[in-house]
């Protein structure tokens, strides 16, 4: 029974993995957005990369936490809002413009997507608040749970609630840059590659299977 179960969480597995389209490898490009990288016969794939992309400017951001304001700044000597995105961006090699209201305006263009809803953001989204009157006039990077990190005036650099008393009303919008995110296609090719992780690792560890509706795998 148990080697009959074996054989079906094998055949689920090479099922999948046939099911995947094929992606092309993109061409590499600086700072490893895209990257390519070759471990003798293995190929580490883009969709792996993208994977931690996100989690890593999040990194980057928060190492900044405590850093001084300065108007005009772009290092960590000292930011102001615009320039802190600048710099957690560069060391992915994305540039941004040195303005709130400039970055805004990349949602929707090419490589930059538009988010309306505070419950659609990803870790490593730009936002933006209404801080200095009807338009764009802070920005800050959203680090997860509700929260962002950001350069303020008043504070430095500081991670925040986007729904306290003062941030919640001045919310205007997010954009999302897409080499950091991945694509739609990448992120479910991720999840898929995952999935395919953990039903070998179940049969390798002899752990007994059962088929159940949807193709999914349990411990029994």
């Amino acid at each position: 029974m148990k080697a009959a179960a074996r054989i079906c969480a094998l055949a689920l597995v090479a099922t999948a993995v046939a099911a995947t389209p094929a992606a092309a490898a993109p061409a590499p490009t600086p700072d490893g957005v895209g990257r390519v990288k070759h471990r003798g016969s293995a190929t580490v794939s883009r969709d792996r990369d993208t994977a931690s992309r996100s989690e890593q400017l999040v990194a980057r951001a928060l190492t900044a936490v405590g850093t001084p304001y300065s108007y005009g700044g772009t290092s960590p000597g000292g930011f102001d809002c615009s320039g802190f995105t600048m710099w957690v961006y560069s060391g992915f090699g994305i540039t941004l413009p040195h303005s709130s209201s400039a970055q805004y305006a990349l949602g929707g263009t090419d490589g930059y997507t538009r988010i309306a809803s505070p419950s659609d953001l990803q870790p490593g989204d730009l936002v933006f608040q209404a801080t200095g009157g009807d338009g764009v006039g802070h920005v800050g990077i959203y680090v997860g749970n509700g929260n962002f990190v950001s350069a303020t005036s008043s504070e430095g650099v500081q991670v925040r609630s986007l729904y306290d008393s003062y941030w919640g009303p001045l919310w205007v919008g997010g954009v999302r840059v897409d080499a950091i995110a991945g694509t739609p296609r990448e992120r479910t090719r991720h999840r898929d590659s995952e999935k395919r992780k953990v039903a070998l690792h179940l049969v390798r560890a002899d752990v007994p299977l059962v088929l159940v509706p949807l193709g999914t795998l349990v411990p029994q």
